[in-house]
């Protein structure tokens, strides 16, 4: 995304600054004040489960969102409702059309994420198997790994995961227990990072144009273009999700 928007910055020959915020709403608000004291064409924000909700920002006029879809806001986002549910259903299919013998279905993401997501992934994974064991686990920090002490995998548990940092994260659970992928324990990422094809086995994930996105964003805001766009997804269906 960063790359997108660094590109499109450069063809414009405007300059950006960055502040990065770890999810922590305060200093989000603070870098925003700060952008818009400098007169800045604008500030694009990547939304946590707090930004749309900041009654600050509706002040503004010149606040970007990307990954929350929101009325207040011009928001770049994704079509979560759609990737998710194609997602849970291929995988769900494909297992058990090779006869996995699956138990149950866990979500595991990070609790200062977009809580939009959890609850659909939630209904979206009841909907579809509502025969199975379904469970959430959240994670205080994602980026940290003690937090990862606290996750137990289960044989013939599916894991699907609000992003690929976290599967990659349980890629290392699974092996400490001694779980196979792809045999006993099903792993599934969100973002198709550019590692997560050579992972052994390939994660299995959902694809959202970041690249775009982060372009589309700085070229709106230099336009002026404060309308909402919804973006694309593709699925990766790999070798996590496979029954051998």
């Amino acid at each position: 995304m960063i790359k997108g928007a660094l590109a499109a910055a450069n063809e414009s020959q405007v300059r950006m600054l960055f502040h990065s915020t770890g999810f922590n709403h305060e200093s989000e608000c603070q870098a925003v004040r700060e952008f818009n004291g400098l007169n800045a064409l604008g500030t694009i924000i990547i939304a946590s489960k707090h930004s749309v909700e900041e009654t600050f920002y509706r002040t503004l006029d010149n606040v970007l969102f990307i990954g929350k879809n929101s009325p207040h806001h011009c928001c770049l986002y994704y079509p979560d409702h759609a990737a998710i549910k194609a997602l849970v259903s291929q995988t769900i299919t494909q297992l058990k059309q090779q006869q996995a013998p699956l138990v149950a279905v866990n979500y595991i993401y990070d609790e200062r994420m977009l809580s939009s997501r959890t609850k659909l992934m939630q209904a979206t994974i009841t909907d579809t198997v509502p025969e199975l064991n379904f469970s959430l686990q959240a994670l205080a920090n994602s980026e940290e790994k003690a937090d990862y002490q606290t996750v137990q995998l289960q044989p013939n548990h599916v894991y699907f995961c609000a992003t690929d940092n976290i599967a990659i994260r349980l890629y290392r659970r699974a092996k400490e227990q001694q779980l196979k992928i792809g045999h006993n324990v099903w792993i599934v990422g969100m973002g198709d990072y550019d590692y997560s094809d050579l992972l052994v086995p390939s994660l299995t994930t959902v694809a959202f144009n970041y690249y775009q996105v982060g372009y589309q964003a700085v070229k709106k805001l230099i336009k002026r273009d404060f309308s909402s766009v919804e973006g694309t997804f593709e699925l990766k269906m790999r070798e996590s999700s496979r029954f051998s």
